[in-house]
C-alpha cells in the first residue's frame, strides 16, 4: 500500500517540435545546460535547463496528512514565445489485494483529480483511495501505463509522447499497471514563469480529497508549510551541538544525522520495522522527548500481551516466531 518511490516525474514537451524530455530525470541523457538537486531538510528541489526552458520541481511532505506536495515551475529563457505541454506522472500502488477487479482509476471533474480506488471485501488497509490533483486546469489525463508508456514503451520513451499525442482522458479498471498522468498546456512569453502545484496522496474515502485540496492548495500554503518545516529543522540544529576542528563532521553531526534520525523514527528504514523505528526513536529522545514519546506509543500498539511484537508495522497481525522487537522497547522507554 502506498506510492512507487521511484516514479515521480515531470515531462516537458515542446508542442512546436514535439521534442520531449523528463525534466527531473533526464532519462535520455540529453545535453542539459543545468541539472542538479538541492537536498534540503524535509524537501528536495530538482533543477534543470534544456532548450531554453528552465525547470524546477520541489517535493515535500506537509506537517499533517498522507500526502506529498509538488511544485513545478517552468520559465521561458528564450527570446520568443513557447507552447509546451507538461505531463505529471506518478505510480500509485492501488492494487491492494490480488484481485485487480477491485481497482478503478477515473477522473473526478469536481475535484480536478485523478482518483484510484480499490474496493473489495474485508481489505486490511485503511487507505484504499489514492488521488493526484492540481491547482491548475487539467488538459487531459490517463489512468494506466498501457495508455502512456504503451505496451512496448517505457518511461524513457513513453509511447504517448513518442507519437506526439495528447492524453485521451481514459480511465482504467481491472488493470495491474495503474498510473496517474495529468497533462497541462502552457504558453510562455519570453522571460515568463508558470507554476503548477500538485498533491499526491492516499485517504480512506473520496470525500477526504476535498479537504486536502482546500487546505493545501490555498494561496501561500506551500510557502507556510516549508517555512514551518525549515523553522523546526533550524531549532533542532541548535540542540546537542558539537564543535570540532573538522567542519564536515560538525555539519554532519549538527544537521544531517539529526535529520536522518528524524526520518528514521518517522518512516522506518524502508520496511517500517519495529526494531528500526525504536532504535531511531531512542536516539531522537534527546532532540524532542515528546515526539519520541508519540513514536514509542505508536510502536507499543504493535505489541502482543505476551510482550512480543510484530516484525513490521505494515505486516498482518499474524504472530511469527520473532522476539527481537520487544528488546528495543526497553531501551527506548528507559532512554525516555
Amino acid at each position: 500500500q502506498g506510492l512507487n518511490a521511484n516514479e515521480r516525474l515531470m515531462y516537458v514537451r515542446d508542442d512546436a517540435t514535439r521534442e520531449f524530455w523528463a525534466a527531473n530525470r533526464n532519462y535520455a541523457n540529453a545535453s542539459f545546460d543545468d541539472f542538479h538537486t538541492v537536498v534540503g531538510q524535509g524537501y528536495s528541489t530538482i533543477h534543470s535547463r534544456y532548450r531554453n526552458l528552465k525547470s524546477q520541481l520541489t517535493v515535500f511532505l506537509p506537517e499533517d496528512g498522507r500526502v506529498e506536495c509538488w511544485e513545478y515551475v517552468i520559465e521561458n529563457m528564450d527570446s520568443q514565445s513557447r507552447d509546451v505541454s507538461l505531463f505529471a506522472y506518478c505510480k500509485p500502488l492501488a492494487n491492494l489485494s490480488v484481485h485487480m477487479a477491485y481497482s478503478e482509476g477515473r477522473f473526478d471533474e469536481k475535484e480536478n483529480s485523478l482518483v484510484f480506488t480499490h474496493n473489495g471485501f474485508d481489505l486490511a488497509p485503511n487507505y484504499t483511495t489514492f488521488f493526484f490533483t492540481s491547482d491548475t486546469d487539467i488538459a487531459g489525463f490517463e489512468a494506466s501505463d498501457r495508455h502512456f508508456s504503451g505496451t512496448y514503451g517505457s518511461l524513457i520513451t513513453p509511447e504517448l509522447l513518442r507519437i506526439g499525442a495528447d492524453c485521451a482522458n481514459r480511465g482504467a479498471s481491472f488493470d495491474n499497471d495503474m498510473a496517474g498522468v495529468l497533462q497541462f498546456k502552457v504558453t510562455l512569453d519570453p522571460g515568463q514563469k508558470r507554476s503548477v502545484r500538485l498533491l499526491l496522496g492516499m485517504c480512506s474515502t473520496e470525500s477526504d480529497i476535498e479537504s486536502y485540496r482546500s487546505r493545501l492548495l490555498a494561496p501561500m500554503v506551500f510557502e507556510r508549510e516549508l517555512s514551518v518545516k525549515r523553522a523546526a529543522k533550524q531549532a533542532m540544529d541548535k540542540k546537542l551541538v558539537i564543535d570540532v576542528p573538522d567542519p564536515e563532521l560538525n555539519e554532519m553531526t549538527n544537521t544531517w544525522l539529526k535529520h536522518q534520525i528524524d526520518l528514521g523514527k518517522t518512516f522506518g528504514r524502508g520496511a517500517h520495522g519495529l526494531r528500526d523505528l525504536l532504535q531511531d526513536t531512542t536516539a531522537f529522545v534527546s532532540l524532542d522527548p515528546e515526539a519520541a514519546k508519540a513514536r514509542i506509543l505508536f510502536c507499543l500498539g504493535y505489541q502482543y500481551p505476551n510482550g512480543n511484537t510484530l516484525r513490521l508495522c505494515t505486516a498482518s497481525r499474524t504472530q511469527h516466531p520473532y522476539t527481537d522487537g520487544a528488546t528495543w522497547i526497553i531501551t527506548a522507554v528507559c532512554q525516555y
